[in-house]
């Protein structure tokens, strides 16, 4: 979801007092996830009867992280990392008795770098936690969290420009599928190339985008870590082209059982999908969708992209 639909869940939490304590957001953390998170604390802290105004003292509070009710906690410069002792500073303020006789709040940023003492303790906090508290938890690489940190969060994804596939990547995957299936083992061949080639070029953005969200001045990032990031972002990246391939043979399936153009996703591409739809059997459509989702499975197992990507076209009719 995009931020205003971010914001809007939490109103709607807000209001029917159905907000859960603990929100694992997730996205870019110096673009639209932070976005959200500044906006949810407007929310949270705002003065006025129709929240957020972005104009009184709460929300300005909020915004430059100086409301007595807020809690920001962020890696330590040098070692990047957030600390048992960081999260016992947290513990004492979010047990205090809130200052403006509301919500208190917590945000951890990049939360996937609490250490294995940080991440325990929190834990335990987050098992029983003080009334009238809120813990969000902001990252780009959620699958480095605590797996029982996680249960215990609900899990949103902010979604926007910096996640967004390009329209060039989006028509040349269309024109991909256009061509693929039932061509013959060397087109088969040609087109998964073709696919590597692409994700490459998205491979090597993700790359550019992680690395501009790095401070270069006060962020020392081990090898290691910064390409964890980066391949965790190409990944999200990668699933958008996995996804738009599946709902390529969805929209070939629906056209093959005669569903009405107004149904399809790809409206503009109706005469190549109704085409696909003409020269193969409901059967082979239906296999066409579980291929696409098994070669989803096979990437996220971290099988070859090369393997994953030749059995998909070579299997596709």
């Amino acid at each position: 979801m995009n931020v205003d639909e971010t914001v809007a869940l939490f109103r709607h939490g807000l209001e029917s007092g159905r907000m859960a304590q603990g929100y694992v957001i997730s996205g870019a953390i110096q673009g639209p996830a932070r976005d959200a998170v500044g906006r949810i604390l407007q929310l949270l802290f705002c003065m006025d009867s129709q929240p957020p105004c972005g104009q009184c003292a709460g929300c300005r509070q909020a915004s430059e992280r100086a409301h007595p009710d807020l809690t920001w906690v962020e890696p330590e410069k040098k070692s990047r990392i957030i600390s048992v002792a960081q999260m016992r500073v947290m513990q004492q303020r979010m047990q205090q008795t809130s200052f403006s006789g509301g919500w208190k709040a917590c945000v951890i940023y990049a939360a996937d770098r609490l250490n294995a003492q940080a991440a325990n303790a929190f834990l335990k906090l987050l098992e029983e936690p003080p009334e009238k508290t809120l813990f969000l938890l902001l990252t780009d690489s959620p699958q480095f969290l605590l797996p029982t940190i996680v249960s215990r969060c609900q899990r949103v994804n902010v979604a926007g420009a910096a996640d967004a596939l390009r329209p060039e990547w989006r028509d040349r995957t269309l024109a991909i599928m256009k061509e693929a299936g039932g061509a013959g083992p060397v087109t088969a061949m040609a087109l998964a190339e073709r696919t590597a080639r692409l994700l490459a070029e998205i491979k090597a953005q993700a790359a550019e985008e992680v690395k501009a969200e790095t401070d270069s001045e006060t962020v020392e990032e081990e090898t290691n870590t910064l390409n964890a990031r980066i391949d965790a972002r190409y990944k999200e990246k990668r699933k958008q082209i996995v996804l738009l391939m599946l709902s390529w043979y969805r929209d070939v399936l629906m056209a093959t059982v005669g569903m009405e153009d107004e149904i399809l996703e790809h409206a503009d591409c109706q005469a190549d999908i109704r085409a696909k739809a003409a020269r193969i059997p409901v059967t082979s459509a239906r296999n066409n969708i579980g291929i696409a989702e098994h070669m989803n499975r096979l990437l996220e197992r971290n099988v070859s992209e090369s393997m994953a990507l030749n059995m998909a076209f070579g299997a596709w009719r």
